[in-house]
């Protein structure tokens, strides 16, 4: 059974302003319908609307993007977040034969902003990398960390050469993780953070 959740909840969760919460779900969030139908009527959100909110909130308040900045990321990063496991399934039936494949993976997102000029003008372009693995190892008498990644993601743009130095990195896995915590749901219904063994599903209890 899936939890919805109302504006106040979610803004106690989040430590957040409840008028900042409910101007930010105007914001990223289609209108909702039954809103013009029913006077008085308090908004109900899925998991996934929730995540859209928050992560759009996010963009604004701590990475400082526009609005319609936020609304382009948000809109261009959908479908991958979606097929790769960053969102909720609610139930057994949920879990498609194959997501196991989905867990257990860590990813950075780097955003990177248009240039004034250039081949990047007016677009958002993005690199998500997958890493491999991570290990210490010494280095010049010197502890340091070692990585081996592939790029996940780099939308349209092929070039390998994609100009970083305007580069916002989020630590995708690590947000979505304090995301889940701060929601109160479990971690192992969302594929992108279960772990491989827990993919198989064990019964979920209702919340």
């Amino acid at each position: 059974m899936i939890k919805f959740y109302n504006n106040r909840e979610l803004a106690e969760k989040f430590q957040i302003n409840p008028a900042k919460w409910k101007r930010w779900s105007r914001e990223f969030l289609p209108p909702d319908p039954l809103g013009g139908i029913q006077s008085g009527y308090a908004r109900q959100y899925h998991p996934d609307q929730v995540f859209t909110v928050y992560f759009g909130g996010y963009l604004v308040a701590y990475l400082k993007f526009t609005i319609p900045e936020a609304r382009q990321i948000l809109a261009d990063l959908q479908k991958w977040l979606h097929s790769n496991g960053f969102c909720f399934n609610g139930n057994k039936a949920d879990f498609k034969t194959g997501i196991n494949e989905k867990a257990g993976r860590h990813y950075r997102l780097f955003i990177i902003r248009p240039e004034q000029y250039g081949f990047l003008k007016g677009n958002f372009q993005y690199r998500i990398q997958e890493i491999i693995s991570s290990s210490k190892v010494v280095h010049g008498g010197r502890s340091v960390t070692q990585e081996l990644y592939v790029d996940a993601f780099q939308d349209s743009i092929k070039n390998s050469d994609l100009s970083m130095e305007s580069a916002t990195m989020v630590d995708i896995i690590g947000f979505m993780s304090d995301f889940v915590k701060k929601l109160g749901q479990d971690p192992g219904r969302y594929p992108a953070l279960a772990s491989p063994q827990t993919t198989s599903l064990k019964p979920h209890a209702s919340t």
